[in-house]
């Protein structure tokens, strides 16, 4: 007898099967498909946060000062690249605080760049999809260009050549600015990105002195130029700071996201395993008769084997396919919850990998079944006597169990790249397995028992979960925990978004700020004296500064204030606090922060400001000053002065900005009044900022579902195998139910009983799970305080719930509607 022989038999035995084989099927196909999808994310965002160091920095250092570089620094620079010290470098002026505006959407940019585009990028290459081949330095030529990442220029739907309205929230005055560029990928491959050119920067800072830092190119010793300059004051970055921090990122990123995919993997296999072993139990009599012609276990061995092989071919292949779908819109969700530039790509070597491991999954899992139905006497299986299981059966499963973890330990380390992490898997994956099965496993057999009404069709339900046993315990184990993850992340990022409502979000208090120029404020006032709902409203003129310094005995000691703030009254300036002499007793006056080691300054200290204009004055300490962080306006390191003393520092580079508080049913209607008397004023309300802020946390909500409802699928799956295998081995009392009166209806609803109390069960633990571990968090750290709400934890319950009922009912369905003559004659 050849391979043929044994080829055909195991085709002929799978064809028979029918469900039980697609059972095992899906179940090896769901495990690749988590695995494959959770592999090709884990490599997409590999390639973005692991690279080359000097990629991240831009060269072979980093250097910057705690403010902006002045003229005497860059010419410092200069000198080493005279002295062939560094080969080359190029400036960069950067800022977090930008916003674009168009006709209907707002985008806060998470990094904006000033570059010499000529220059940049100097390590790495940064590619443009439109104009097509063009180059930054093409791009940026024309005046008041920018380039754009393409994931702002999706969300914000622009285009080459569109008009838009750009400001720096932080020390600016709007700006329009057209579209120059989209780009496909820069350097680092991160997203949310801005490029224009140093002149740009000046205009959007109305200031002279921006530029923040420069990367260099060192021909020779790095590390002892890097030593040279942080003697000399500079703060310098290194590629071994780079590749630190990317190690940690490569770390978490490979162990959540493929050990998600490892945990697939090992449900499929539990699938798998359950799957065989009941296939094997219903053909016991042809086992015997087999052995009776002279098999050898070792043949029944291979024969079963060689059917198993076949169900983790298949599975694989399916499995492939559905994670080339899936890694679709996992990757997008993924790109969407942060700045990265992730490329979907399909890789051949990954592909084939995960089909390999679903395929050695079935073999690992499916041996423990195949060398319990093949080691069983004839005589015993032919005369249909139970096979008792002693303690000696119960020591060898525990031996061969234990045996088989070896190979699957040796499949996760593989997978995983590391032996650590490949063992820390499957040691977590057994541990959890163990204490939620015991744990539910315990829960379940109490449930069942406690007094409950004598309904026939609950009785039977509760009778029929009894007998079930530990079969059912892996399907409670999944929905279980993905009833968990799924609380547990939506009720943490529902909490943040209510919590950046309240304060970043509000829509009480200052919730309307419009950043302009000084020019403007004519126009300001006529749009806003009068306008019903405005109960308070203020104006702040804004100035660049290029120096500070504070007189300390003979010697100057120069302060890191990069702009100055130019007020008139106080008052009208909600959680404003002066700590010092009184705003408004002298015209000389200067209020520093109250943050930053300023506050140690003695008051009346001699403060020398030179402004954006050029123009130098000699201010008087007066004391300092705290803001809520509720403001609509972040002032940082800024110096509080009066309006004519900021007027006469910042010259023709002033900014004008506006802050009000308007009633909440007016705050939208005041808004576009303001930006249609003003178009060329940034108008924000805090409408416009939770709006920008709920959208982070939703793209991050749809993520963490996405991951999480994984565990709900695997829940499905086993629930689904569980239900086919019942109906195998429930056949005989499906036909007597039958024969004595009971319709397929009634069968069916006493099934769909029993997964519904399951559900029921894992749901309601679950959420209760998340409920003490919140409390948990809380005992720990009293600032955490997150609860999830009853609406969220009913609408979880009842989706896990449903999800058992559908799973029950998809495969309950036709065995139930068999005629019990047929099902009686069997027997």
């Amino acid at each position: 007898m050849g391979i043929t022989f044994y080829l055909t038999y195991a085709v002929r035995s799978l064809r028979r099967s029918g469900q039980r084989t697609l059972l095992a099927m899906v179940a090896v196909a769901f495990g690749v498909m988590a695995l494959v999808s959770m592999q090709m994310l884990t490599d997409n965002i590999f390639a973005v946060v692991i690279r080359d160091p000097r990629v991240d920095l831009g060269g072979d250092l980093e250097v910057y000062r705690d403010d902006d570089l002045t003229e005497a620094d860059i010419e410092q620079l200069n000198a080493l690249r005279e002295s062939g010290r560094i080969s080359d470098y190029t400036l960069t002026a950067d800022t977090y605080e930008l916003v674009i505006k168009t006709d209907t959407d707002t985008s806060f940019v998470g990094y904006a760049y000033g570059v010499e585009p000529d220059k940049y990028p100097m390590v790495g290459t940064l590619s443009l999809s439109v104009p097509d081949g063009a180059t930054l330095a093409e791009v940026l030529a024309r005046p008041r260009a920018f380039a754009i990442t393409r994931d702002l220029a999706n969300s914000l739907d622009l285009h080459v050549g569109d008009l838009v309205l750009v400001a720096d929230t932080v020390s600016g005055s709007p700006q329009r600015l057209t579209v120059g560029g989209i780009i496909d990928a820069t350097p680092d491959h991160m997203g949310s990105r801005v490029l224009y050119t140093l002149d740009t920067a000046r205009l959007l800072a109305n200031n002279t002195q921006v530029v923040s830092g420069a990367s260099l190119l060192v021909p020779d010793d790095p590390g002892g130029l890097a030593a040279d300059l942080e003697a000399a004051g500079w703060g310098v970055t290194t590629p071994d700071d780079i590749r630190t921090d990317q190690d940690s990122v490569r770390d978490v990123f490979n162990f959540m996201l493929k050990g998600a995919g490892m945990l697939g993997l090992l449900v499929g296999g539990i699938g798998v395993a359950n799957t065989m072993q009941v296939l094997l139990a219903r053909r016991t009599t042809e086992i015997a008769i087999l052995k009776t012609l002279g098999y050898r276990p070792r043949h029944l061995m291979l024969l079963f084997g060689l059917e198993t092989l076949l169900i983790g071919l298949a599975g694989s292949a399916l499995g492939v396919l559905a994670a080339i779908g899936f890694s679709i819109p996992l990757t997008r969700a993924m790109e969407r919850t942060g700045a990265m530039l992730l490329n979907w790509s399909v890789d051949p070597g990954l592909l084939l990998s995960g089909a390999g491991a679903g395929v050695a999954t079935a073999l690992i899992f499916g041996i423990y079944a195949i060398l319990r139905a093949s080691g069983v006497r004839p005589s015993l299986l032919l005369r249909q006597m139970p096979t008792f299981s002693t303690w000696r059966r119960r020591l060898q499963a525990a031996g061969v169990y234990a045996l088989l973890a070896l190979p699957f330990g040796a499949l996760s380390t593989l997978i995983m790249g590391s032996l650590l992490q490949g063992a820390g898997v499957v040691l977590v994956a057994l541990a959890g397995l163990i204490v939620l099965g015991l744990l539910l496993g315990g829960l379940l057999f109490v449930a069942v028992r406690l007094p409950a009404p004598r309904i026939w069709l609950l009785t039977l339900a509760r009778n029929n979960l009894k007998r079930q046993g530990g079969r059912l315990i892996f399907a409670l184990i999944a929905l279980f925990v993905g009833v968990f993850a799924i609380g547990f992340s939506s009720a943490t990022i529902l909490s943040a978004r209510e919590e950046f409502a309240v304060r970043q979000g509000s829509l009480e208090g200052e919730n309307v700020v419009v950043f302009g120029t000084p020019e403007q404020e004519t126009d300001l006032r006529a749009a806003i004296d009068g306008q019903p709902g405005v109960e308070n409203w203020f104006t702040v003129v804004q100035a660049g500064v290029t120096s500070v310094e504070a007189q300390s005995g003979d010697a100057w000691q120069t302060l890191d204030v990069p702009r100055i703030e130019g007020r008139t009254d106080l008052a009208s300036e909600s959680g404003l606090q002066i700590d010092g002499e009184a705003w408004g007793t002298r015209p000389d006056a200067i209020y520093l922060p109250s943050v930053y080691g300023f506050q140690d300054l003695p008051a009346g200290t001699l403060v020398r400001v030179t402004g954006a204009s050029g123009e130098a004055l000699n201010l008087v300490l007066a004391g300092t000053y705290w803001k809520e962080d509720s403001s609509m306006i972040s002032h940082g390191r800024a110096a509080l002065v009066s309006q004519d003393v900021a007027r006469t520092l910042g010259g023709d580079s002033l900014s004008l900005i506006a802050v009000a508080q308007v009633e909440p049913d007016h705050l939208v209607k005041l808004g576009d009044r303001l930006q249609d008397a003003l178009p060329d004023a940034m108008v924000l309300t805090a409408a416009d900022i939770r709006a920008v802020l709920q959208q982070m946390l939703t793209n991050l909500f749809v993520f963490a579902i996405t991951v999480a409802g994984l565990a709900l699928v695997a829940g499905a799956i086993l629930i689904a195998n569980s239900v086919g295998l019942s109906m195998i081995e429930r056949r005989r009392e499906i036909g007597v139910f039958k024969a004595v009166g009971y319709s397929s209806n009634h069968v069916l609803r006493a099934f769909l009983l029993e997964h519904t109390l399951m559900g029921l069960l894992a749901s309601l633990l679950g959420v209760a799970a998340v409920e003490i571990a919140f409390r948990a968090l809380h005992m720990a750290e009293s600032r955490v305080d997150i609860v999830l709400d009853p609406l969220p934890a009913l609408i979880i319950v009842l989706v896990a719930t449903g999800i058992a009922v559908v799973s029950a009912l998809a495969v309950a369905w036709g065995p139930t509607r068999v005629r019990p003559l047929v099902v009686l004659r069997d027997e």
